[in-house]
């Protein structure tokens, strides 16, 4: 929740969250993030997830270089209400992608 709570977004609007974290366990569970312009909020839920994904996806959207979209597509992420995708594409979107000028 603090790190989704950290970002901004590019759009109004909600998302439920379910992640699973096979390295930390202790992450797995539903989040509601709401976007607003007043800030941002996340917190535990027991809502029912429109979107089903690891914390390794979650991790490789949140830049906003890779979409919800392609991840579904590879069969990565679960949509569970329909828009969803699209929705959180439109939250996580960036104008600027992320660089980084070294090679490791």
């Amino acid at each position: 929740p603090a790190a989704l709570s950290a970002r901004k977004y590019a759009a109004v609007d909600s998302l439920v969250l379910g992640v699973v974290d096979a390295f930390c366990p202790w992450n797995d569970g539903v989040y509601d993030l709401e976007a607003g312009p007043n800030g941002v909020e996340c917190r535990r839920s027991k809502k029912r997830p429109e979107l089903l994904l690891s914390a390794a996806d979650l991790a490789a959207t949140y830049l906003g270089a890779v979409g919800f979209g392609p991840l579904a597509r590879a069969g990565r992420i679960e949509e569970c209400t329909t828009g969803a995708l699209h929705r959180a594409d439109g939250l996580f979107t960036t104008r600027i992608a992320p660089w980084c000028a070294y090679d490791f």
